[in-house]
Formats: C-alpha cells, structure tokens, sequence
C-alpha cells in the first residue's frame, strides 16, 4: 500500500509544475535581468548622489531576486518532497550495494597490493643474487616474481598507486606546508585591524547590505 501511495504522489507530482507558465515566466525574467546586468555594469559611483542613486537601485534589484526566487520555490518545493520520497525509497537499498562493492573492491586491492609487494621483493632478490653472482639463484628469483604479475582476472581492472599519510607534520619541510589562511581571516576579522603577522597582508574591505523594497 506504501508503495502504491508513493507511485501515485509521484504521478500527482507532474501536474504540479505548469511547464508552460515556467518557460514563459523564466523567459521573461532572463530578458528583464539582462537588462539590469547591463544597467549595474555601466553604473558609475563619483558623488554621494550617485552612491544614493546605487543603493536604492540594489534595493529594487535585491527584492526583485527574491520574488522571482519565491516564485521559483513556489514550484520546486513541492517537487523536492517527491524526490526527498523517492530518494528515502531507494537509500536502504543503495546503501548496502555500495558497502558491498567498497568491501569487495577493497579486498581486491589488498591482494593486488600484496602481490605487487612480492613481486618487488623478489625481483630486488634477484638483482642482489645476480650481482653476487649466483645466477642460479637470481633466476628463480626472478621466475618466483613472474609469478606475481598482476593480471586483470573478471571485469575489474586494478592499478597500484601510491599514498600517504602525515605521521609527525612538525617534521614536514616548510615547502609542504599549508598557511591556514582561514584562521587569519578569523584573527584579523576578530581583532579589527591588521594583526601584522609575517607574511600575510590585511586590508579593509566594505561588506555592503542592502535592504529591500517591495516588487510588484
């Protein structure tokens, strides 16, 4: 019954979104906003008038961007609760094959990693044996590491790289490391001014609100 109930809101979701009024609409207000991109781009601020002038401008232009989103959530809104249905539905399900395929994926890799460790091992051995001259030695070594080339078995291809991990990053060269620019941001927005830390360079920069004014 769940399932039917599920099936039917998702045939009931078509008739929510009138394709034509979208289209329509959004054809519209593509051509409107142009004409604004074009108006903000060609705006000059050289006198408080002018400043006075701009800040209404993006009074009207932010309520516009509101309305026209309402409108937008007025008839997606309905659809992402279908799909947040749907997408519940389908969770359990996905969920575990993508463990399953990670479990499997990851013992296929350790045992492609282990045969390309052998196969190295072996090969150094018969190297070392080769250089000691006990030829013998160094062919079987080499024959024993033959063994261990990595041949696709299946459909799933394998191909061994290398990873790490930061053990000791006191121990890293200063090449390779990072500045940690968001906690200079924090700092010098926190302390107001510039925190005269080497290296980094503060500025003063304006955060303009605007507030908005009723569209038709």
């Amino acid at each position: 019954m769940a399932a039917k109930a599920k099936s039917k809101a998702v045939e009931e979701s078509t008739a929510i979104v009138p394709r034509r009024e979208v289209d329509e609409f959004t054809d519209g207000a593509a051509k409107d906003a142009a004409k604004v991109l074009d108006f903000a781009k060609k705006l000059t601020i050289g006198k408080a008038a002018d400043r006075e002038f701009a800040s209404n401008a993006a009074s009207e232009i932010a309520a516009k961007h509101d309305a026209w989103d309402g409108k937008r959530l007025s008839w997606v809104k309905p659809l992402k609760a279908v799909a947040a249905d749907i997408d519940a539905s389908f969770r359990p399900a996905t969920k575990a094959l993508k463990e399953a395929l990670d479990v499997i994926k990851a013992k296929i890799g350790a045992f492609d990693v282990e045969q390309a460790q052998e196969r190295a091992r072996l090969l150094k051995a018969s190297v070392q044996a080769a250089a000691a001259g006990d030829h013998t030695a160094a062919a079987k070594a080499y024959e024993k590491a033959e063994a261990h080339v990595l041949e696709d078995a299946g459909p799933s291809t394998s191909k061994i790289v290398w990873t790490g991990e930061v053990v000791d990053a006191a121990a890293i060269p200063r090449e390779y490391l990072m500045p940690d620019v968001a906690k200079l941001e924090a700092l010098t927005k926190a302390l107001d001014r510039d925190p005269q830390i080497p290296g980094w360079r503060a500025r003063q920069t304006a955060e303009v609100r605007t507030s908005r004014k009723g569209v038709a």
